[in-house]
């Protein structure tokens, strides 16, 4: 009967082992892997995608971003710069994280278009980021002049100053 009981109490033992590293698997948060997706918007501009983490894994950090591909060399130059630059933002953020910080970081940047002609594509950028404790919105608008193959900024539509003025006045 003794034997009886030591086997049972063993084989208890055992299992229970066994669940509890079951249980440690479970809880230990996924690797934080990149991943990148392409999707079609217009038949002359794509919408490419980057992301680490997501609310369906364990991850703390989580970085979405979606950005515009075209048929235009410079402005995917500039537009995967401009990417890249918010992802090298946020790698870096995330080495600073303090592991028992109870939020993560959570980076995100979308767009849209909001002008699309034979001589002019503009995109509206809106980047969110949030380090835990507080929430940051950013917008940016790029305005590409196809003919020129530039990038145009502000100053230059606004050339000269007395048209700035104007529209300031306006807007006042």
């Amino acid at each position: 009967m003794k034997k009886i009981v030591y086997v049972f109490m063993l084989s208890a033992i055992i299992y229970s082992c066994k669940d509890n590293s079951k249980k440690d698997e479970i809880q230990k948060p996924s690797t934080v892997t990149l991943e990148e997706s392409v999707e079609n918007l217009t038949d002359s501009i794509q919408v490419k995608n980057i992301q680490i983490g997501s609310d369906t894994s364990n991850d703390k950090n989580k970085f979405h971003l979606s950005y515009p591909s075209t048929v235009y060399g410079f402005i995917n130059k500039n537009e995967e710069e401009f990417a890249q630059s918010y992802l090298t933002e946020f790698k870096d953020a995330a080495k600073d994280v303090n592991e028992n910080a109870v939020a993560g970081l959570d980076f995100g940047q979308h767009f849209e278009i909001i002008e699309s002609t034979p001589s002019i594509i503009a995109f509206l950028i809106e980047r969110y980021t949030s380090y835990g404790n507080n929430y940051n919105s950013q917008y940016f608008t790029h305005i590409y002049d196809i003919k020129e193959k530039k990038k145009l900024e502000f100053s230059t539509i606004f050339s000269p100053q007395d048209n700035f003025d104007k529209l300031a006045e306006v807007v006042k």
